[in-house]
């Protein structure tokens, strides 16, 4: 990546940090809604999105990968449902996203307590730095993009039935990124198991974007195409205050972009479909 699309993103983010207005919420009543977010560390646009989901009444069901995170995000949530009298309800269930496994054990668990599905956030991903190397999950892939993409796609598609039975209404959302931009799924590329050789962590995570929106319009064109009323979006959330740069440590574009963000918790939020 060049020098040159790193100062362009930098000059662009500054000046709407400086000119953007603060983003607003309108709340509805989610009462009897359920959702599903994955990725919901209390750092995280994940945990934002459920707190703010159940404080509208709505019952929610988090992904976690542990069960210390879990009581974490739990304890961390009780006061803000206690100050806004909410009658929503926030849960979670624990799933390793590296493992394919450990997701079809998921969606079995969400199916059996779900019976009808309102809404999907997938939301859970990592970066991993030059710091992290390249990391193989237990399925023999590349884990951040296992993590990123080919895991919330597949629970998605196990769960494919149950929100089409929900219709009319649900509503599905990728969190992509604005990194997608610059994704490039050259062909045969992934066709192995290791990440392909000459692509870094950064070029892996912009693909892995890159399918989060090719995903969502797949899935919006299936539902269409079966006649039923089922929202697909993928969304790029701009630069937020969260921890997920920690693992991205040791590239420039992301001490870039955690020094930009820090300053303010939302610049943008860009819907693509």
């Amino acid at each position: 990546m060049g020098w040159w699309w790193l100062a362009v993103v930098a000059f662009a983010a500054l000046v709407y940090n400086a000119l953007a207005p603060s983003l607003a919420l309108h709340p509805v009543d989610l009462t009897n809604k359920r959702f599903l977010v994955t990725g919901c560390s209390i750092t995280g646009i994940g945990y934002e999105t459920a707190a703010i989901l159940e404080e509208w009444n709505a019952t929610v069901l988090c992904s976690m990968r542990s069960k210390d995170k879990a009581n974490e995000l739990l304890a961390a949530v009780a006061p803000r449902l206690k100050a806004r009298k909410s009658t929503g309800s926030i849960r979670y269930a624990l799933v390793d996203f590296t493992s394919f496994a450990s997701v079809r054990a998921f969606a079995v668990e969400v199916l059996a307590s779900m019976p009808r599905i309102d809404g999907v956030v997938l939301n859970a991903g990592l970066h991993l730095g030059p710091a992290h190397g390249i990391r193989t999950s237990l399925d023999g892939l590349d884990e951040e993009l296992q993590t990123n993409h080919y895991s919330q796609f597949l629970l998605l598609r196990l769960l494919e039935e149950r929100i089409v039975q929900s219709a009319p209404g649900p509503r599905v959302v990728f969190v992509s990124s604005g990194a997608m931009a610059q994704g490039a799924l050259v062909r045969h590329v992934y066709e192995h198991t290791q990440r392909p050789q000459r692509r870094g962590g950064m070029q892996t995570y912009q693909d892995s974007k890159l399918m989060n929106v090719l995903s969502a319009k797949a899935f919006a064109e299936r539902f269409a195409q079966r006649q039923v009323n089922v929202t697909v979006n993928s969304v790029a959330p701009g630069l937020v205050r969260t921890n997920f740069t920690e693992t991205g440590k040791g590239e420039a574009i992301v001490e870039a972009l955690a020094f930009m963000s820090a300053s303010r918790s939302l610049v943008a939020c860009t819907r693509w479909n």
